[in-house]
């Protein structure tokens, strides 16, 4: 009997056993300012990135507060031309295919080089734009688009025709669509200065778009 106690204690030491299983949780700290965006946190007045290119998003008041950019009416211009729209951007492009050009040949005298250009685009001051690429307008005209098209430099006027009732449109310096809309005047505007020191006008009359979501942890 002495014996087969021994063997059961000694079959009871020698069985592996298994510990209880540990749940594995990811604890979030919470914040009493700031916004949660995708179990993250944002500063107040943080820049909040979206899959959305045309939202540009800001933290303000425990608030995802998201201004939708509006972008100009593109057309093609020239000839097998496309508008294009990519994922990573807002507003669509203007591309081109290259477009050979004829170069006159003439025979070089002795101990020069015939110069023939290898790229085809557009220069201006001193700096290379390949063809189709947006090139710099006259900041004059702030609603002028121009392109560089068979190596030309072409443009095309874009307009904002965007209207909402009881909102207010807010312009940069040199920018002919609104860059936000404020809908809440007072307050609105008080806040643009207190977070922004870029200077606004608010005199011509094309309004825009708000979108705002409340975020919560």
């Amino acid at each position: 009997e002495l014996l087969y106690l021994a063997l059961v204690l000694l079959a009871m030491i020698l069985i592996p056993t298994q510990a209880a299983p540990v749940q594995e949780y990811t604890e979030i700290q919470q914040y009493s300012e700031g916004c949660y965006y995708n179990y993250a946190h944002y500063q107040e007045g943080d820049r909040i990135m979206t899959n959305e290119p045309c939202l540009n998003c800001t933290c303000h008041n425990r608030m995802l507060m998201c201004y939708l950019r509006v972008c100009p009416f593109t057309k093609p211009i020239g000839h097998d031309c496309i508008v294009e729209k990519r994922e990573d951007q807002c507003c669509p492009i203007i591309t081109c295919p290259e477009v050979p050009v004829d170069v006159p040949y003439h025979s070089p005298e002795p101990g020069t080089e015939l110069s023939i250009p290898e790229k085809f685009g557009c220069s201006i001051e001193e700096k290379f734009y390949p063809e189709g690429a947006q090139v710099p307008s006259n900041p004059n005209k702030p609603c002028e688009l121009c392109y560089c098209i068979n190596n030309q430099t072409k443009c095309v006027m874009q307009e904002c025709t965007l209207h909402v009732d009881g909102c207010l449109p807010i312009y940069n310096k040199g920018s002919c669509c609104p860059v936000r809309y404020s809908c809440d005047h007072e307050n609105e505007l008080d806040f643009m200065d207190q977070s922004t020191t870029t200077t606004t006008t608010t005199v011509r009359p094309t309004t825009g778009f708000i979108l705002a979501s409340t975020m919560t942890p």
